[in-house]
């Protein structure tokens, strides 16, 4: 059923005031924050009726309503405005962001901690797996005798990274044996298929490839690493300020620990910035929450995921902007680093 415009004024302006207090409102207190010149009679039969049809809900017989996660949907998906991301908070992002460059591996994870400082709320964030990435290119950068760094670039815009420690001195030769394998045998080859296997078999075709074994190794995992989803949760100690049990906070770090059920969540979203609540979900772990979630991007390629975890009283208002915001940014942040990577 379509609420008309009455009724989604005043669902509303019980969402908006119960984020606010905390409190159930009953129909005087509506009266007053309304200012629609509507009887208190009118207001608790609009109330009644919301109850009804499933948006609002009645802690106790004699108190007010309160909105129920159905109610919260229909608030954030067609009542709310369309809000803007505060200055100050614009600022906030823009600050703790400045000091995040370098190494894109591990930016995502960083800027997952920032955002929990500056909501004072758990963080989530995801990688996209590459799923039909190829390898773009390989360099290796000798960092003393025995130890280089690889980094492996891929065709959709993604990169890795790390030091690999070797049990013999890195001649030019060596090195140069490298790249040519690489060039040879890996560049343009599917990230899904340097497996165990195929790596078992590059060292039994190449001659003088054991040699090369640590720096092989090094660079299959992480072709692994890129080809799988990858999960960081952080501002955990922050799910004591709104979960009441003990029981309840770790049941949902058990959920989180098993990866796939938050993964395939937060890759459902198939927009901008949204909000996942809890009802909706099969977790009973989730159902007193909701994630306000936005990708990010490297060009036109969505690379990652991140999001708040919060009460499903929260303040959409202030977060869903904030989030999208803060995706924007950190957009822009993954793009730069991962062209300073490839130059």
């Amino acid at each position: 059923m379509e609420l008309n415009a009455r009724k989604k004024a005043i669902l509303s302006a019980i969402v908006r005031t119960y984020i606010e207090t905390g409190e159930p409102i009953g129909s005087k207190a509506l009266c007053s924050i309304l200012g629609l010149g509507l009887s208190s009679a009118t207001l608790r039969n609009e109330m009644s009726e919301l109850g009804e049809l499933g948006y609002l809900e009645q802690p106790h017989t004699s108190a007010g309503r309160v909105p129920t996660s159905k109610g919260y949907r229909l608030y954030v998906e067609d009542v709310m405005r369309n809000e803007t991301v505060s200055p100050e908070m614009r600022q906030a992002i823009d600050a703790v962001l400045s000091h995040l460059t370098g190494d894109p591996e591990q930016i995502p994870a960083e800027a997952g901690e920032r955002l929990s400082e500056l909501t004072g709320l758990p963080v989530l964030s995801a990688t996209v797996a590459s799923e039909e990435a190829t390898v773009h290119r390989v360099e290796i950068l000798p960092m003393g005798k025995r130890t280089a760094l690889l980094v492996l670039l891929t065709s959709d815009q993604t990169a890795r990274s790390r030091l690999c420690r070797t049990a013999v001195n890195l001649s030019d030769a060596l090195l140069d044996r490298f790249r040519r394998l690489c060039d040879d045998r890996v560049v343009g080859t599917p990230l899904c298929d340097l497996t165990a296997s195929c790596l078992q078999s590059l060292v039994a075709s190449a001659s003088g490839s054991l040699e090369l074994l640590p720096l092989l190794t090094c660079l299959f995992d992480m072709a692994a690493e890129l080809s799988r989803a990858r999960l960081s949760f952080r501002g955990e100690s922050n799910l004591f300020s709104f979960y009441k049990q003990d029981d309840e906070v770790r049941r949902l770090l058990e959920l989180i620990a098993r990866r796939d059920a938050i993964l395939s969540l937060l890759s459902e979203l198939n927009r901008p910035v949204g909000v996942i609540f809890g009802d909706d979900t099969s977790y009973d772990a989730l159902k007193p929450s909701s994630l306000v979630v936005a990708s990010y991007r490297s060009g036109d390629k969505t690379i990652g995921r991140i999001g708040v975890l919060g009460p499903v009283r929260m303040s959409y208002n202030n977060l869903i902007p904030g989030v999208a915001y803060y995706a924007q940014k950190l957009s822009q942040l993954m793009s730069n680093a991962l062209k300073d990577m490839e130059d």
